[in-house]
């Protein structure tokens, strides 16, 4: 079961700080410290870590990383 939430969490003229929590199949999206979209996804018991982003042409975009970093708990 998964949980949306819409917000203004995204500053668009600054950093902004994405943050991805996994603990067994249950995983937690934060942008900025705050909750965007929550969900259990029980399909693959092992992966690797991944980033992919999506721009449309109707909201060009620029991104920009800066201390991308990986935690092991």
């Amino acid at each position: 079961m998964s949980k949306s939430v819409f917000s203004s969490a995204i500053e668009n003229s600054d950093w902004n700080r994405i943050e991805i929590s996994a603990q067994s199949d249950d995983f937690i999206f934060s942008i900025n410290n705050m909750l965007v979209y929550e969900l259990t996804d029980d399909r693959q018991p092992t992966g690797a870590l991944g980033v992919i982003i999506e721009i449309r042409e109707k909201n060009p975009a620029k991104i920009w990383f800066d201390n991308f970093g990986f935690q092991n708990r």
